[in-house]
């Protein structure tokens, strides 16, 4: 019955902390969707942030909806009732706006199942025009919109405190206006930076010669920075407004980072490996001041309080010792998202075992230092073994070490490298009798769109997975060191998505019909060994994916899939900004 739903949703919001009270009254009603469990979405500062800033606004409520899991999932089951709000228990159908939030791939076939299970129809054309529109953005749509277009009523692309506010601000003006859905979404569009509208793409073809954003271009909105960062004129603040690092404004006992307060320390990654989406849609690379990342945490509101710093790059950030100083004078415990090595020294390492760090992951990506360059990972042996040492002298009892199987170029003596950098690892990792405990985890490379890497081919499944046990099996006499390799048809699902055209909604369909089972989803759409994600992007062929021109701008994928060719290693981006490597910085005179 849906009494016993809403008593289970009561019972975990009766076990948050801070949540906003609001009364619904002639407000805005906002439904925010994370189409993955309760326990990953209250652990995405993303979503969380998103959460925060619209609560801020005194003139909107928003309220959240996850995928129900175990005896929840089966209580929907049960009692057939739709989809309900966590804070208030309304369905989906009453509130003005939905807002998905999409940050991977393999996330996306719960958006259209989560429409269905609420009493909506998955597809935008075939919903009635009373439904509320369905916004959607996140980094994975916003790298590549195409296989969610038919779900949708408008794609936002960019940083949400560009978009935000002026979506809102529009939204309030014209809802109310006498016209059709899809013309109030046009309008929407018109009003809020970086958003796309899909009814213009309904009937939009992929091109025979020139590539998408020649006929569809969009810019994604950017964030007004403190520091002297500025966006340009399509994205500009609200005005007044201090902007201040993302903090989670709720703690759960049941998120991956359970009871842990996770704020932004900065954003995107000044590196550029060439697979990476981080390093290059969140250009330039930002820093948050210190004295900013402490007044958006706030006091501790008790001793031992649990903090996350958030960044793909947390080490490389120039006050993270004295940061970590104030966070554990304060009584505060830290974890970090990862750490670069070659950023790791004697303080830091030092602040980290007097913090009691428990683990920490580390990402050499390529076993060899060829492959290293080909990926822009400018990281030697010396410097890995340096640093791991470090981390197993700093106390630290687990050390996650993240590689990539199936990186362009890569053959038999990479992965002979790999092993053999594994096993000097171990032995640089040792602490006396009580070494750290080694875990080795193997991704099957996938080319991801709006990355230099985009053409890449990748690995089938069964090629990962001869590749992982020649690996597995070579260390598997190796002393508290594992080996864990990701789910290879999921890689594949992933890149068939991120570098998908108009036809990736199929997958996205079929997905959703079969409740996530993957390999008869892909057989349904005809995938196998042969496809053509398996071999090199041909050079004739337009890129679908390139509706949405990030800030680095298409030329800079070109420059540096050459370097990676020739393997050489691109500068890091310069934290003064403007070093002329690419479109990204306001005021850059690149082309």
């Amino acid at each position: 019955m849906a009494w016993n739903i809403k008593a289970r949703l009561k019972k975990i919001t009766a076990a948050e902390k801070g949540l906003p009270v609001k009364d619904p009254g002639g407000r805005l009603k906002v439904a925010l969707i994370w189409p993955g469990s309760y326990r990953s979405g209250m652990s995405s500062l993303g979503f969380q942030s998103i959460y925060g800033l619209l609560n801020a606004r005194p003139e909107v409520l928003a309220e959240r909806f996850f995928w129900p899991e175990g005896p929840l999932a089966r209580e929907y089951e049960r009692s057939r009732s739709p989809l309900l709000s966590l804070e208030s228990g309304r369905p989906l159908g009453e509130f003005d706006l939905l807002a998905a939030s999409l940050m991977l791939e393999n996330d996306y076939w719960r958006l259209p199942a989560i429409l269905e299970k609420s009493g909506l129809s998955a597809r935008a054309l075939e919903r009635a025009e009373g439904d509320p529109p369905l916004l959607v953005g996140g980094v994975a749509v916003w790298a590549n919109p195409w296989p969610v277009i038919p779900f949708v009523d408008l794609v936002l692309t960019g940083e949400a405190e560009a978009q935000w506010p002026q979506l809102i601000s529009a939204w309030e003006t014209i809802r109310f206006k006498p016209l059709p859905k899809p013309e109030l979404m046009a309008l929407l569009s018109r009003s809020t930076p970086g958003s796309l509208h899909p009814g213009l793409m309904a009937d939009f073809p992929t091109p025979s010669s020139r590539e998408v954003r020649d006929f569809f271009p969009v810019r994604p909105a950017r964030l007004v920075w403190p520091d002297n960062w500025r966006a340009g004129p399509e994205a500009p603040l609200e005005p007044g407004k201090k902007i201040l690092p993302p903090v989670s404004p709720i703690l759960s006992p049941q998120a991956e980072f359970a009871d842990t307060r996770l704020v932004e320390i900065s954003r995107g990654c000044p590196y550029g490996c060439r697979f990476c989406l981080a390093g290059f849609l969140y250009r330039p690379h930002r820093l948050w001041p210190m004295k900013d990342i402490l007044t958006a945490l706030g006091p501790p509101e008790k001793p031992g309080e649990k903090v996350g710093l958030v960044s793909p790059a947390p080490a490389d950030h120039p006050d993270l010792a004295a940061l970590l100083a104030v966070l554990f004078e304060q009584r505060r415990s830290v974890t970090l998202s990862s750490l670069r090595l070659s950023a790791l020294g004697p303080e830091l390492a030092a602040q980290l075992a007097a913090g009691r760090l428990y683990g920490a992951a580390v990402a050499p990506e390529g076993g060899s230092q060829r492959l290293r360059n080909i990926i822009n990972k400018d990281l030697d042996e010396e410097t890995i073994l340096a640093g791991t040492r470090l981390l197993a002298e700093a106390g630290l009892k687990k050390i996650k070490l993240y590689f990539m199987v199936g990186l362009p170029g890569e053959d038999e003596g990479d992965l002979a490298e790999l092993i053999e950098l594994c096993r000097k690892i171990r032995r640089a990792a040792s602490r006396g009798s009580s070494w750290p405990e080694l875990q080795v985890s193997l991704a099957n490379f996938t080319p991801k769109a709006q990355t230099p890497f985009e053409v890449a081919p990748m690995l089938t499944a069964a090629e990962f997975r001869r590749r992982g046990r020649l690996i597995s099996q070579a260390l598997r006499n190796v002393p508290r060191l594992s080996v864990n390799l990701d789910p290879p048809l999921w890689s594949i699902a992933q890149g068939l998505l991120a570098r998908g055209g108009p036809e990736s909604s199929a997958l996205v369909t079929a997905l959703a019909r079969r409740q996530g089972r993957l390999k008869a989803s892909l057989a349904e759409i005809g995938y196998d060994d042969r496809h053509p994600i398996h071999r090199p992007w041909p050079p004739d062929k337009p890129h679908p994916w390139r509706v949405v021109e990030p800030a680095p701008g298409f030329e800079t994928f070109t420059r540096e899939a050459e370097r990676a060719g020739r393997g050489l290693i691109s500068p890091a981006c310069l934290p003064a900004g403007n070093c002329g490597a690419c479109r990204a910085c306001p005021g850059s005179a690149v082309a």
